[in-house]
C-alpha cells in the first residue's frame, strides 16, 4: 500500500514538472512575440496600415448611424425590409468591431509578453 502512494506522489510530481516546462515554453514564446510586435508598430508602413484601418472603421460607423436613421425614419417598412436592415446593421457592427481588435492586437501582444517574463523570472526565482 505504501509503494502505491509513493508511486503516486512521484507521478504527480513529475506531471507538475511537466506542465510547469510546458508552461515556461508558452510564456518564452509570448515574450518573444512582445520583440517583433514593438518594432512593427513604431514603423511607417504599421501607421499607414492604421491610418486605412481607422478609415474603414470611420465609413462602417457612418454607415451603421444612416442605416439606423433610415430604419427609425416615419416611412412604414415592410417586414422584409426591416429584417434586411437588421441584417445590415448586424454585419456592419460586425465588421466595425473585427477591425478595432486588428488595431488593438500589438497592444494586447506587448501586454501579453510583458506578463510572460515577469511570470517567467517568478519561475526562474523558484
Amino acid at each position: 500500500m505504501a509503494y502505491a502512494r509513493r508511486e503516486f506522489r512521484e507521478s504527480v510530481e513529475r506531471r507538475q514538472q511537466a506542465d510547469t516546462r510546458e508552461h515556461a515554453t508558452q510564456l518564452r514564446q509570448m515574450a518573444q512575440a512582445a520583440v517583433p510586435i514593438g518594432k512593427l508598430t513604431h514603423s511607417e508602413e504599421w501607421n499607414y496600415f492604421l491610418s486605412i484601418v481607422q478609415e474603414s472603421i470611420n465609413r462602417l460607423g457612418e454607415e451603421l448611424k444612416a442605416l439606423q436613421a433610415k430604419s427609425l425614419s416615419e416611412r412604414t417598412f415592410e417586414y422584409t425590409e426591416m429584417v434586411q436592415h437588421k441584417a445590415q446593421m448586424i454585419e456592419l457592427v460586425a465588421q466595425k468591431l473585427a477591425l478595432e481588435q486588428v488595431i488593438d492586437l500589438p497592444r494586447q501582444i506587448l501586454e501579453k509578453g510583458k506578463d510572460a517574463q515577469l511570470k517567467l523570472d517568478n519561475l526562474d526565482d523558484e
